[in-house]
């Protein structure tokens, strides 16, 4: 206590307002110490990429095939893990794309997100329904965007989407991931996970043949799940 009282001498009456700044200048510096480096999330971010090499190119009667990526959507993307291939099924003739692209930062998912890429290619987003998707033990809603052809003579398109963010929760759309991301996962980014479907599949169909198709990249989606706890 005297010693207190002498500091407040010595700083003179401007004593308490000094020594609030002091404290909350500690405070912030301190919380500053606390945040998540980006050094902090290289083992996740290699954990990921092991799963992702794990996949592989059949499942059940699910034959894929890798599909390059635009050179310009890498670029944009950054990714830590990418993932396109095309599906076809042996035994029905059915056909889909997959698509599961992992960043170090949701920011370099937003300009592909279905609203924005797939009018960019020339299809009209016509509906957009929340389908629940099996993921092993799971169930997560995704969202399926139904999108038409603005040139004659071309189908359109359903695709089933959704985000995998490190805090293992689920997100049906960018707003929902945006609003979920926090300081803690600043560097273990997130994930979007597309499957796409033709245009003349019953809905029935493309959920079981989406659930088919994702459960092969269970290690994968658990990986990816498994970053950040609170």
């Amino acid at each position: 206590m005297i010693r207190s009282r002498n500091m407040m001498r010595w700083l003179g009456s401007d004593g308490p307002a000094i020594l609030c700044a002091v404290l909350l200048l500690l405070g912030a510096t301190r919380s500053r110490l606390s945040l998540p480096r980006p050094a902090d999330a290289d083992a996740y971010h290699d954990a990921v990429r092991a799963a992702a090499a794990t996949i592989p190119l059949r499942t059940g009667n699910w034959i894929a095939e890798d599909v390059a990526v635009p050179t310009e959507a890498v670029d944009q993307l950054h990714p830590n893990v990418m993932i396109s291939r095309r599906y076809h099924n042996g035994a029905t003739g059915a056909s889909a794309s997959l698509l599961l692209v992992q960043s170090r930062d949701v920011r370099y998912i937003a300009p592909h997100y279905p609203p924005v890429c797939y009018p960019g290619a020339g299809l009209t987003l016509t509906s957009q329904t929340v389908v629940p998707v099996r993921l092993g033990r799971v169930s997560v809603n995704a969202t399926r965007y139904t999108f038409e052809s603005n040139a004659f003579g071309r189908g359109g398109l359903q695709v089933d989407n959704f985000m995998v963010l490190p805090d293992g929760t689920f997100q049906r759309d960018m707003d929902g991931m945006e609003r979920r991301i926090g300081s803690e996962q600043r560097y273990f980014g997130a994930a979007q996970v597309q499957v796409v479907h033709g245009d003349n599949r019953v809905e029935s169909e493309e959920t079981a043949e989406t659930e088919a198709i994702l459960a092969a990249y269970q290690p994968v989606i658990d990986a990816i799940s498994h970053g950040v706890r609170k």
